[in-house]
């Protein structure tokens, strides 16, 4: 069968393909097409009939001005190669249709730049792959093309939110809309993209240099056609500018033909309101909410730091629903219900309530009640409260559910969760109804390495099982066979010696049967293989379980009340479990050679 179809004269590319995945026998979205001709042609009527210019018509059609006339209408159709995409293809850029289709852009992530200047061929038949999705018009279409020209225009293609670039591509020649005046948040837009999330009430970080954002100028349109071929006829009306003010000591301000520029000059937190642009300069607030300020968002990329305090220590500093992102952000009195702090260093010389999220490298919190992923974290008193981390010092815990490689508890109180890797060390015990895991996975890094190794497992898994069953179904029906197909062979054998013809139903059912031995015998080895792969990736796991072996939990003082230990094994999943009663003074290991826990009377 062919692995391509070639159509001449498309109009239609989406019907094609969904006709070409019928012959090809797969999904229209797995197919892929070159375009290696293009022919225009024109009617009267939208849909009168059409009559197709050779190729010198094309040609005078597009450059000596008839195209920009409103006297026809214009439809081309492709000639196309249809075939499957290479598997794992990835897009290494993409079009996008501008100003009501009167602009196309060429964007791409700066990351594969390499990619696209070491494949101009292919960045070229990409190009004409979507203009012809898009419905734009191909005024000069030629297999051929300028290799340096694009080369220079990927090269200096500008920067655009996140992390991408840009560069004009193709623009109409008369034809652009009517352009209200409008701001476009740089800083917003930027923050957005990179979180995918939109957050009402929010100032954005900036810092000297920094665009912040563009103020386009009200610009009237003119006729034409855009880019699609569509005769365009502009709606006449007046246009106003936008009543729009900023501080000129705030930002730097750059007028150019089309739009105003709007750069930081100092660092802080950017603002919009319906007058203009507001600079937040401060780091030092009082009691901040969402009704005096607002959320203050990528402080951390910007390197802000924040103090925020409360009038007495008693009141909250940071009220309800607030999102603040700061590289450090210092904390006296409380944080408020639904709070989410994002920062480097979060140091919080108070409390906070349930439902506030903390995420940190490193935190110093007095009592948690909330949420918090840290790498490094101290708490006087984490009551009720979740905690991620890597090495945590805590000096009071009740009620709490901790993770962590390493965790030390100057005083354990009753009805926590601890889950740990490596090591968690208790001073003083003075309750009862804790639970402790120590789980190789009790460590984010650990965690996270360990799903994606049993992801990988998983499908091997599920392979396994997927070719075990088509097995054991051709496994019966090769023994249903069997006897038949003895009885078939000894005529067979009789039928040779004799020098006789041997009817076809026999030896198709001869070949039928031996064709099934022989997928199976393929099946079962595909199979072994299988096991084989899945068994070396489980393997990844044991350096990682290497740690959790060397696990301990250490008391220095009696244990209160009973307590329940568990010993999670992440290479089969087991569990061994153990209850440690009133009064008992011992520390539990891992035996790393029989993966069982132990105690240790001190």
């Amino acid at each position: 069968m062919t692995n391509e179809i070639k159509v001449s004269q498309c109009f239609d590319l989406f019907h094609e393909l969904e006709k070409a995945s019928i012959v090809l026998k797969i999904d229209s979205k797995n197919l892929s097409f070159d375009i290696v001709g293009v022919s225009t042609f024109l009617s009267e009527e939208p849909d009168g009939v059409r009559q197709e210019l050779n190729e010198a018509k094309t040609r005078d059609f597009f450059y000596s001005g008839s195209y920009e006339d409103n006297q026809c209408y214009i439809a081309q159709a492709y000639d196309l190669v249809i075939k499957k995409k290479e598997k794992h293809q990835p897009e290494h850029f993409f079009l996008e249709l501008e100003a009501e289709d009167s602009e196309l852009y060429f964007v791409f992530d700066a990351q594969s730049e390499e990619w696209l200047l070491d494949n101009l061929l292919e960045v070229k038949k990409g190009i004409d792959r979507k203009k012809a999705s898009y419905g734009v018009i191909f005024k000069d279409f030629s297999l051929n093309f300028d290799a340096e020209v694009l080369r220079e225009k990927i090269t200096s293609a500008q920067k655009t939110i996140g992390g991408k670039k840009k560069f004009l591509l193709e623009k109409s020649k008369f034809y652009h809309p009517n352009i209200e005046a409008h701001f476009f948040f740089t800083l917003k837009e930027e923050w957005e993209y990179c979180k995918k999330m939109s957050i009402e009430n929010s100032s954005y970080a900036v810092k000297s240099g920094m665009e912040v954002g563009r103020l386009y100028k009200a610009k009237n349109g003119s006729d034409g056609r855009n880019l699609k071929g569509e005769y365009i006829k502009i709606e006449k009306k007046e246009l106003q500018d936008l009543e729009f003010s900023a501080l000129e000591d705030d930002f730097n301000i750059q007028d150019c033909e089309d739009y105003i520029v709007y750069l930081g000059s100092k660092t802080g937190f950017v603002g919009l309101n319906s007058s203009g642009l507001i600079l937040i300069k401060e780091n030092d607030f009082e009691e901040i909410n969402n009704r005096n300020m607002g959320n203050l968002l990528g402080g951390i990329e910007c390197e802000i730091e924040i103090n925020v305090k409360a009038s007495i220590p008693e009141k909250d500093a940071i009220g309800a629903g607030m999102i603040i992102e700061a590289q450090k952000l210092n904390v006296i009195g409380g944080v408020d219900q639904g709070v989410i702090l994002r920062t480097q260093e979060c140091n919080i010389n108070g409390f906070t309530h349930q439902n506030v999220e903390i995420f940190a490298k490193k935190a110093d919190i007095g009592i948690l009640r909330g949420t918090l992923k840290a790498e490094e974290v101290k708490i006087k008193m984490c009551e009720g409260g979740n905690v991620d981390c890597t090495v945590g010092e805590f000096e009071e815990m009740v009620g709490a559910e901790v993770m962590g490689k390493e965790i030390s508890v100057k005083t354990l109180h009753s009805n926590n969760k601890i889950y740990i890797s490596s090591k968690v060390s208790i001073e003083e015990m003075k309750g009862g109804g804790n639970y402790f895991c120590i789980d190789s996975s009790a460590f984010l890094d650990y965690r996270e390495e360990i799903a994606k190794i049993k992801k990988r497992h998983n499908k091997y898994l599920e392979a396994i099982d997927k070719l075990g069953k088509i097995y054991k179904q051709e496994l019966i029906q090769t023994k249903r066979m069997k006897p038949a197909v003895d009885r078939f062979r000894e005529i067979f054998v009789k039928n040779i010696q004799s020098g006789m013809r041997t009817q076809p139903y026999i030896l198709s059912t001869i070949g039928e049967y031996m064709g099934l031995c022989r997928r199976l015998k393929r099946i079962k080895q595909k199979i072994q293989q299988y096991q084989e792969q899945s068994a070396e990736i489980l393997k990844e796991i044991e350096p990682i379980m290497q740690v959790s072996l060397e696990g301990r939990i250490e008391c220095k003082g009696a244990w209160v009340q009973q307590n329940l230990v568990e010993f999670v094994d992440a290479l089969s999943d087991k569990r061994e479990v153990m209850n440690i009663e009133e009064g008992e003074k011992v520390n539990v290991y891992v035996d790393a050679n029989y993966h069982k826990l132990l105690k240790e009377r001190i």
